[in-house]
Protein backbone atom coordinates (compact mmCIF):
# COMPACT_ATOMS: atom_id res chain seq x y z
CA UNK A 1 0.00 0.00 0.00
CA UNK A 2 1.26 3.49 -0.88
CA UNK A 3 0.07 6.96 0.03
CA UNK A 4 -0.13 7.58 -3.71
CA UNK A 5 -2.86 4.92 -3.85
CA UNK A 6 -5.10 6.83 -1.43
CA UNK A 7 -7.93 8.94 -2.76
CA UNK A 8 -7.67 12.74 -2.46
CA UNK A 9 -10.67 12.57 -0.08
CA UNK A 10 -8.85 10.15 2.24
CA UNK A 11 -5.73 12.30 2.25
CA UNK A 12 -7.81 15.39 3.05
CA UNK A 13 -9.49 13.55 5.95
CA UNK A 14 -6.14 12.39 7.36
CA UNK A 15 -4.58 15.85 7.05
CA UNK A 16 -7.27 17.23 9.40
CA UNK A 17 -6.39 14.79 12.19
CA UNK A 18 -4.06 15.26 15.13
CA UNK A 19 -1.85 12.76 16.87
CA UNK A 20 -0.13 12.83 20.25
CA UNK A 21 3.65 13.02 20.04
CA UNK A 22 6.51 13.30 22.49
CA UNK A 23 9.90 13.11 20.80
CA UNK A 24 13.10 14.74 22.11
CA UNK A 25 11.06 16.37 24.88
CA UNK A 26 8.85 18.16 22.34
CA UNK A 27 5.23 17.47 23.15
CA UNK A 28 2.29 17.38 20.76
CA UNK A 29 -0.39 17.32 19.72
CA UNK A 30 0.83 17.43 16.16
CA UNK A 31 -1.18 17.49 12.96
CA UNK A 32 -1.01 14.93 10.20
CA UNK A 33 -1.14 17.91 7.83
CA UNK A 34 2.45 18.65 8.86
CA UNK A 35 3.51 15.14 7.87
CA UNK A 36 1.72 15.43 4.52
CA UNK A 37 3.32 18.73 3.51
CA UNK A 38 5.74 16.67 1.43
CA UNK A 39 2.87 16.01 -0.96
CA UNK A 40 2.64 19.73 -1.78
CA UNK A 41 4.72 20.66 -4.83
CA UNK A 42 5.13 24.28 -3.64
CA UNK A 43 6.58 23.15 -0.33
CA UNK A 44 8.99 20.76 -2.04
CA UNK A 45 10.11 23.40 -4.56
CA UNK A 46 10.82 25.85 -1.72
CA UNK A 47 12.87 23.25 0.16
CA UNK A 48 14.84 22.34 -2.95
CA UNK A 49 15.60 25.99 -3.62
CA UNK A 50 16.80 26.65 -0.07
CA UNK A 51 18.55 23.29 0.47
CA UNK A 52 19.59 21.76 -2.88
CA UNK A 53 20.89 18.52 -1.31
CA UNK A 54 17.77 18.00 0.81
CA UNK A 55 15.62 15.01 -0.15
CA UNK A 56 11.98 15.72 0.79
CA UNK A 57 10.97 12.27 -0.46
CA UNK A 58 13.01 10.74 2.34
CA UNK A 59 11.03 12.76 4.89
CA UNK A 60 7.63 11.87 3.43
CA UNK A 61 5.76 9.26 5.45
CA UNK A 62 4.88 6.02 3.73
CA UNK A 63 3.07 2.86 4.75
CA UNK A 64 4.90 0.18 6.64
CA UNK A 65 3.84 -3.46 6.55
CA UNK A 66 3.75 -4.99 10.02
CA UNK A 67 2.98 -8.68 9.73
CA UNK A 68 0.36 -8.08 7.03
CA UNK A 69 -1.06 -4.91 8.59
CA UNK A 70 -0.51 -1.61 6.76
CA UNK A 71 0.55 1.12 9.20
CA UNK A 72 1.18 4.83 8.70
CA UNK A 73 3.51 6.39 11.27
CA UNK A 74 4.51 10.07 11.51
CA UNK A 75 8.06 9.43 10.32
CA UNK A 76 9.77 9.73 6.97
CA UNK A 77 10.10 6.67 4.79
CA UNK A 78 13.90 6.93 5.08
CA UNK A 79 13.44 5.59 8.62
CA UNK A 80 11.92 2.31 7.43
CA UNK A 81 15.25 0.60 6.77
CA UNK A 82 16.33 1.55 10.30
CA UNK A 83 13.19 0.27 12.05
CA UNK A 84 12.92 -2.91 14.05
CA UNK A 85 9.52 -3.97 15.31
CA UNK A 86 10.34 -5.26 18.77
CA UNK A 87 6.80 -6.25 19.63
CA UNK A 88 3.26 -5.44 18.67
CA UNK A 89 -0.22 -6.05 20.01
CA UNK A 90 -3.43 -6.13 18.04
CA UNK A 91 -6.62 -5.51 20.03
CA UNK A 92 -9.15 -8.34 20.19
CA UNK A 93 -11.56 -6.58 17.84
CA UNK A 94 -8.71 -5.45 15.55
CA UNK A 95 -9.35 -1.71 15.92
CA UNK A 96 -6.07 -0.83 17.68
CA UNK A 97 -2.48 -1.78 16.96
CA UNK A 98 0.29 -1.01 19.47
CA UNK A 99 3.88 -1.08 18.23
CA UNK A 100 7.14 -1.08 20.19
CA UNK A 101 9.83 0.09 17.79
CA UNK A 102 13.54 0.62 17.62
CA UNK A 103 14.49 3.37 15.16
CA UNK A 104 18.24 3.77 14.71
CA UNK A 105 17.99 6.57 12.12
CA UNK A 106 19.52 9.14 14.50
CA UNK A 107 20.45 7.15 17.61
CA UNK A 108 21.02 3.51 18.41
CA UNK A 109 21.07 3.73 22.19
CA UNK A 110 18.46 2.43 24.59
CA UNK A 111 17.83 6.06 25.53
CA UNK A 112 17.08 7.46 22.09
CA UNK A 113 16.01 4.74 19.67
CA UNK A 114 12.83 3.43 21.29
CA UNK A 115 9.31 4.46 20.32
CA UNK A 116 5.76 3.35 21.04
CA UNK A 117 2.98 3.91 18.54
CA UNK A 118 -0.73 3.38 19.07
CA UNK A 119 -2.58 3.15 15.79
CA UNK A 120 -6.28 3.15 14.96
CA UNK A 121 -7.89 1.16 12.19
CA UNK A 122 -8.82 3.48 9.34
CA UNK A 123 -11.90 2.39 7.42
CA UNK A 124 -12.89 1.67 4.72
CA UNK A 125 -9.27 1.42 3.49
CA UNK A 126 -8.29 -0.90 6.35
CA UNK A 127 -4.93 0.50 7.37
CA UNK A 128 -3.71 1.67 10.76
CA UNK A 129 -2.98 5.35 11.39
CA UNK A 130 -0.89 6.48 14.36
CA UNK A 131 -2.76 8.56 16.92
CA UNK A 132 0.06 8.32 19.49
CA UNK A 133 3.83 8.34 18.87
CA UNK A 134 6.17 8.65 21.86
CA UNK A 135 9.74 8.02 22.83
CA UNK A 136 10.28 4.93 24.95
CA UNK A 137 13.34 3.57 26.72
CA UNK A 138 14.09 0.08 25.38
CA UNK A 139 14.79 -1.41 28.78
CA UNK A 140 13.12 -4.81 28.34
CA UNK A 141 14.45 -5.53 24.85
CA UNK A 142 18.03 -4.30 24.81
CA UNK A 143 20.99 -6.37 26.07
CA UNK A 144 22.79 -3.27 27.37
CA UNK A 145 19.70 -2.18 29.29
CA UNK A 146 19.21 -5.65 30.75
CA UNK A 147 22.79 -5.56 32.05
CA UNK A 148 22.36 -2.05 33.47
CA UNK A 149 18.98 -2.55 35.11
CA UNK A 150 18.47 -6.23 35.72
CA UNK A 151 21.87 -7.88 36.17
CA UNK A 152 22.61 -7.57 39.88
CA UNK A 153 25.39 -10.20 40.00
Amino acid sequence: MLIADLSPETITRIRKLRYDRIVEKHEGPEQWDTEFRYLDSGYIADLKQRYPEYDPEAERPEFLNVDGHWVLLPIGNAHHSNLTILHYFLSAEGHKLVLYLKDTTYDDSIWGAGFVAICDLWLPEEFYLASFYHEWFIIDYDDEAKRLFFDHN
